[in-house]
């Protein structure tokens, strides 16, 4: 299981990321947000990359965060077993969603790629992944149980606009 950070920005949230400082020269991937937290109160900065892709590690600006959780579990779909795989209703349940409906209309909007979704007969089914890739990264259950950094007077309330906008 490969493991990133989720972190918040006034512009987007970014999942999966894995989180690099510079030390003489040479790239340091953060294993623990300890590390992150010591480079940013140090340099006022911290560099990111998507996992899965190739792109260029890009910079964030103290001023830009909002907040880091993290490391957090990343599961590539291609390595999902049926413990990353929920009902409509289970996944409602553990990101404290309405219900199901919020999903579906999630499906019906386009939001999942292919692969995070699936029916079967009647029932719906969907990957983690979809899920922290839609919605975020922690199911709402378990915020309380994950390592956090809180930046410039998070508004909670902003971040989830932003989530429910897909940004």
């Amino acid at each position: 299981m490969e493991y990133g950070f989720q972190v918040h920005t006034k512009r987007a949230r970014l999942w999966p990321v894995r989180l690099y400082g510079v030390r003489e020269q040479n790239w340091i991937e953060f294993q623990e947000i300890t590390q992150v937290e010591d480079y940013i109160n140090e340099h006022s900065h911290v560099y990111f990359q998507t996992i899965g892709t190739l792109n260029d590690k890009k910079q964030i600006d103290k001023s830009e965060l909002l907040s880091i959780q993290g490391p957090l579990p990343y599961i590539p779909i291609d390595r999902l077993s049926v413990n990353e795989i929920y009902s409509l209703s289970e996944a409602a349940k553990l990101w404290k969603l309405a219900d199901g409906s919020t999903l579906r209309k999630a499906i019906e909007k386009g939001k999942f790629n292919k692969g995070e979704i699936r029916k079967s007969d009647k029932v719906w089914f969907v990957t983690l992944p979809g899920m922290q890739r839609v919605f975020d990264a922690v199911p709402t259950l378990f915020e309380n149980k994950v390592s956090s950094i809180e930046f410039n007077q998070v508004d909670h309330e902003e971040i989830w606009k932003l989530f429910q906008k897909g940004e």
